[in-house]
C-alpha cells in the first residue's frame, strides 16, 4: 500500500510540474478580438458593476462561466490575474476529473497519463487563463461520469442525485453538453437502474434547469427567456462562416453549415469530409486522434486482445461523439469544441502506450508521446498573446491623449488596458491609429494594399514568442501615423476588407435588450 501510495504520489507530482512548464512556456489568458473571451469579459463587468444583469446573448446567459468571475472581481479588482483564476480552476479540475475518471474506467496509470496528454493539447492548454466554456463544460461532464462510476459501485442514491446535477450544470454552461448526457443515460440504461436511481438522477439534473425558468418567468414573464435567446444565436451571421447561410433555417442537420465553416487549417475536399479532415491535421487537436489508430495498426500482433478492444470502443466513442457535434448540430469543428472526443482519444492512446510499455515494447509509445507532446507545446509557444502588448499600449494612449482611434476588434484585445475603452473610433480623424495584426505592421500595409504614403509605422510590437526573436514572424500590434488627412479613408477601408468588426456582426433585430445591460432588482 505504500508503494502504490508513493507511486500515486509521483504521478501527481508530475502531473503538476507538467502543469507549470505549460503555463511557464506561455500563460496565454485573455485574447480578445474576435474570441468570446471578451463576451464573458463584458458580461462579468457588469453582474460586478451592477449586480445580476439579464442576459442579451447566448454568452450573457452561460451563468457559471462568468458569475465567479464577477465575485473575484468585485473581491480583488479588475484585471488580467483575476480574471484567470476561474479558467485556470476549471482546467485543473478537468485534469484531475480525468486522472480519476480514466484511472477507475481502464486502472492505474491511464488516467495520469491520460491527464498529460490533454493537457499538452494546444486546445486545452492554450485556455488554461481564458474564460470560456470548454474547459467548465468539459470538468462538469467529466465530475458526472465519476459520480456513475462511483454509483457502479454502490448504487447510492447520492451518486446519482450528483451525476444528475453535474450533468444539469454543463447544461447551464452549454447545451451541448446534452450529448454527454444521453451517452450517460444509454450506459446507465445497460447498468439496470433502479427507479428510485432514476428519479434521483433526473432530479439533480432539472434542479437547476428549474431554478433558471422560475428565476426568468418571473424576472421576464418567460421561462424560457435564456433558451430563445440560444435558438436566436443561429440567426447572428457569422465571420466563421466562408459564405453566406440561410439563418431563417435551423442548424440542425443543415449542409449549408457543414460546408461552409471556416475550417482549420483549411483543407477542403468534400463537404462529408472536409470537417474530420481537417480535425485530423489540425495541430490545435494535437495528435491523439492521429496516433491512435496507427498505433493500434502497428501494434496489433503485441497488443493484448482487451487492452485493442477497450482502446478501439474509447476511440469509436470519440469518432460518434465528434460526428453528433459535427453533422447533427453543425457545429464549428474547431479544436477547442471537441474536448470529449479529444479525452476520449487521450484515454485510447494512454490506454495503448501504457500496455506496450509495460510489455517492454516501449521505443514505439516513448515516440508517440514525445511527437504528441513536442507539437503540443510549439503550437503553445508560438500562440498569439495578448498581454504582452498590452504595456505598450498602455504606454502609447498615455503619451497620445486623445490622438489615437481604434477599430473595434482591436480596441476587444485590449479590452483590459487602462483608457483603452476611451479611444476614438474609426472615422474620427485622429492623428494616430492602434491595429492589431495578425501580420507584421508594414507586410500588413502591402498585403491590404494601403496607398503607399497613406500612413507610416510608428511602433510594431510582437504579439507571440516567436516574433520576439524573429522580426518578420507572428502578428504585431501596430502604431500607425496618418500622413495625410484623406489617406485614413484608404487606411480604414483596408482594415474592413481584411476582417470584420469582431468576430460576430450583430443583427439589432434579434439582439435582444438595451444599449446596456440591464440590472435584475
Amino acid at each position: 500500500m505504500q508503494v502504490k501510495g508513493a507511486l500515486d504520489a509521483r504521478w501527481w507530482a508530475a502531473l503538476a510540474l507538467a502543469l507549470a512548464l505549460v503555463i511557464l512556456i506561455n500563460p496565454l489568458g485573455f485574447i480578445g478580438g474576435g474570441w468570446d473571451d471578451w463576451q464573458y469579459l463584458m458580461a462579468a463587468r457588469c453582474w460586478a458593476e451592477h449586480g445580476p444583469c439579464l442576459p442579451r446573448t447566448h454568452w450573457e446567459g452561460r451563468w457559471p462561466v462568468f458569475v465567479p468571475i464577477a465575485g473575484l472581481f468585485s473581491l480583488f479588482g479588475d484585471n488580467r490575474t483575476t480574471l484567470g483564476l476561474w479558467p485556470l480552476a476549471a482546467s485543473a479540475a478537468s485534469l484531475v476529473l480525468l486522472v480519476l475518471v480514466g484511472n477507475k474506467l481502464i486502472g492505474r496509470p491511464v488516467g495520469w497519463l491520460a491527464s498529460l496528454l490533454l493537457l499538452v493539447t494546444p486546445a486545452f492548454s492554450i485556455q488554461l487563463f481564458d474564460p470560456s466554456v470548454e474547459a467548465l463544460e468539459f470538468a462538469f461532464i467529466l465530475g458526472g461520469t465519476l459520480c456513475i462510476l462511483k454509483w457502479l459501485e454502490n448504487r447510492s442514491i447520492g451518486a446519482a442525485i450528483m451525476a444528475g446535477l453535474s450533468f444539469g450544470m454543463a447544461f447551464q454552461v452549454r447545451e451541448t453538453s446534452l450529448i454527454a448526457a444521453l451517452f450517460a443515460a444509454i450506459f446507465v440504461a445497460t447498468r439496470r437502474p433502479r427507479m428510485i436511481d432514476i428519479i434521483a438522477a433526473l432530479f439533480g439534473f432539472a434542479f437547476p434547469l428549474a431554478v433558471e425558468l422560475i428565476t426568468y418567468g418571473m424576472i421576464t414573464g418567460d421561462p424560457l427567456f435564456r433558451r430563445r435567446l440560444s435558438l436566436a444565436h443561429t440567426q447572428i451571421p457569422s465571420s466563421e462562416l466562408l459564405a453566406s447561410v440561410d439563418s431563417r433555417r435551423s442548424p440542425f442537420f443543415n449542409k449549408a453549415y457543414i460546408a461552409n465553416w471556416r475550417f482549420e487549417p483549411g483543407v477542403h475536399l468534400h463537404w462529408t469530409i472536409d470537417a474530420f479532415a481537417n480535425l485530423f491535421v489540425n495541430a490545435k487537436a494535437g495528435l491523439s486522434l492521429t496516433l491512435t489508430p496507427l498505433i493500434l495498426v502497428v501494434g496489433k500482433g503485441q497488443l493484448q486482445p482487451k487492452d485493442r478492444n477497450a482502446a478501439l470502443k474509447l476511440y469509436g466513442f470519440a469518432l460518434l461523439y465528434a460526428s453528433i457535434l459535427i453533422y447533427a448540430l453543425a457545429i464549428d469543428p474547431k479544436a477547442r469544441m471537441m474536448f470529449v472526443p479529444l479525452a476520449a482519444s487521450c484515454i485510447a492512446l494512454a490506454l495503448l502506450v501504457g500496455a506496450l510499455w509495460q510489455m517492454g515494447r516501449r521505443l514505439l509509445p516513448a515516440v508517440a508521446v514525445a511527437m504528441h507532446a513536442l507539437l503540443g507545446l510549439t503550437i503553445l509557444f508560438v500562440h498569439q498573446r495578448t498581454d504582452i502588448i498590452e504595456p505598450f499600449a498602455a504606454q502609447w494612449i498615455g503619451a497620445l491623449p486623445g490622438k489615437i482611434e481604434v477599430d473595434p476588434n482591436t480596441r476587444r484585445h485590449l479590452a483590459l488596458v487602462e483608457g483603452a475603452d476611451g479611444l476614438q473610433g474609426l472615422e474620427s480623424d485622429s492623428e494616430y491609429l492602434i491595429y492589431n495584426s495578425t501580420e507584421r505592421c508594414a507586410l500588413w500595409l502591402r498585403r491590404a494594399k494601403v496607398p503607399r504614403g497613406a500612413i507610416v509605422v510608428v511602433a510594431d510590437k510582437p504579439i507571440t514568442q516567436i516574433g520576439r526573436a524573429l522580426s518578420d514572424a507572428g502578428g504585431a500590434l501596430c502604431l500607425f501615423r496618418y500622413q495625410r488627412p484623406m489617406s485614413a479613408d484608404a487606411v480604414r477601408a483596408a482594415i474592413r476588407r481584411s476582417r470584420p468588426d469582431g468576430r460576430y456582426i450583430l443583427n439589432p433585430r434579434i439582439y435582444l435588450g438595451t444599449a446596456r445591460p440591464g440590472s435584475v432588482s
